[in-house]
């Protein structure tokens, strides 16, 4: 009975590491597991402070505070010149800047904000949410 007593806590310790590992990884920051004992009642006040980390989380997500400054990609009219074309025309652009992309390796849930786009020679009438430059 004693032996199946210490499995059950090392599985349950297990799936602990592991949920506290998926948080690390979502949340893109660490996350100390701290186990005070290997009973039930320190098993379950390490999961009830993982589970605050979670939800406190959770509920500033919509805010997240990452470390991406002055990132610069350039987008060549070369290999978009569909893009471009439709610049030209439309007075639109959408491009997509691939996960795999160099700047964003080893980050996950990016959510870009506060960014610019500059347009070397572009000239359009104002518009507040698109800063323009002529170099």
């Amino acid at each position: 009975m004693y032996a199946l007593y210490q499995d059950f806590k090392s599985f349950v310790l297990k799936y602990i590491h592991q949920e506290n590992r998926a948080f690390i990884y979502w949340a893109q920051q660490d996350n100390k597991l701290n186990i005070t004992d290997d009973s039930f009642t320190g098993l379950g006040l390490a999961h009830s402070k993982l589970k605050g980390d979670i939800i406190t989380k959770i509920n500033t997500y919509s805010d997240p505070k990452q470390q991406l400054t002055d990132v610069m990609i350039k987008l060549l009219p070369d290999a978009r010149q569909e893009q471009f074309q439709k610049f030209k025309t439309d007075r639109t652009i959408t491009f997509n800047i691939p996960t795999d992309d160099v700047n964003f390796l080893g980050w996950s849930n990016v959510m870009l904000t506060n960014f610019r786009i500059y347009i070397n020679g572009a000239m359009t009438i104002s518009t507040p949410w698109i800063t323009l430059c002529k170099e």
